[in-house]
């Protein structure tokens, strides 16, 4: 992976999440890794566990497809985590059709969790 996309998880945390049947990987690759999202599904219910972009490709869709891409997964409700000083983030969740759903006060330190959730977009539509 390159240098600027930092997996916050460990290597073993991804391999699991890579041999895992209720977990989708989708990675964008332009000549080398430069974005992934992970997501976990549990009956009806799918979270985005994990997603980097390389810093020097963002702003160019990549993470809106990597989200979108994450949402095609068989799941009625989504949601997760971020931290409310990740504004770029927050606002791309928002572009996808997440909403505030509640916080989680000094998850990442000083900063709280923002809670965001999407209703799945039924395929018949």
């Amino acid at each position: 992976m390159r240098e600027n996309v930092r997996p916050v998880w460990t290597d073993e945390q991804i391999h699991a999440a890579f041999v895992s049947p209720r977990t989708d990987i989708y990675v964008c690759d332009e000549g080398g890794v430069c974005g992934y999202v992970i997501a976990e599904r549990v009956l009806d219910e799918g979270c985005i566990s994990s997603i980097a972009t390389d810093e020097s490709k963002r702003r160019r869709g990549i993470g809106r497809a990597l989200v979108r891409a994450a949402l095609s997964g068989d799941a009625a409700h989504w949601y997760l985590e971020v931290n409310e000083n990740n504004a770029p983030a927050i606002a791309l969740y928002e572009s996808c059709g997440f909403v505030l759903a509640g916080r989680r006060p000094g998850y990442y330190g000083d900063a709280s969790a923002c809670i965001m959730t999407r209703e799945a977009v039924s395929k018949d539509t």
